[in-house]
């Protein structure tokens, strides 16, 4: 099981079942591309995660699922450390 984590990594290991390593690694650098992010081995802030999946959503195939996926995360994960601080 691998806890989520506002990182290119974390999607890129989501789409390497279906794109190999490579290509899914190409396609993350991409969608943070084009996100307006220079790709980076760092956690990203929510909101800035939530736009990268967005572009990697809208390459289509597999990265769809991967990018709604990572969208859906990252609202539960900002929910829940909203949450806790209260």
């Amino acid at each position: 099981k691998m806890d989520f984590e506002p990182t290119l990594k974390y999607l890129a290991i989501l789409l390497t079942p279906s794109a190999g390593e490579e290509e899914a690694n190409r396609l993350v650098r991409e969608a943070a591309f084009s996100a307006g992010f220079t790709p980076s081995e760092s956690h990203y802030k929510i909101d800035d995660f939530i736009k990268i999946c967005e572009k990697l959503r809208d390459k289509g195939g597999r990265a769809t699922m991967v990018g709604l996926t990572g969208v859906t995360q990252a609202r539960c994960y900002r929910t829940l450390r909203g949450m806790d601080k209260k």
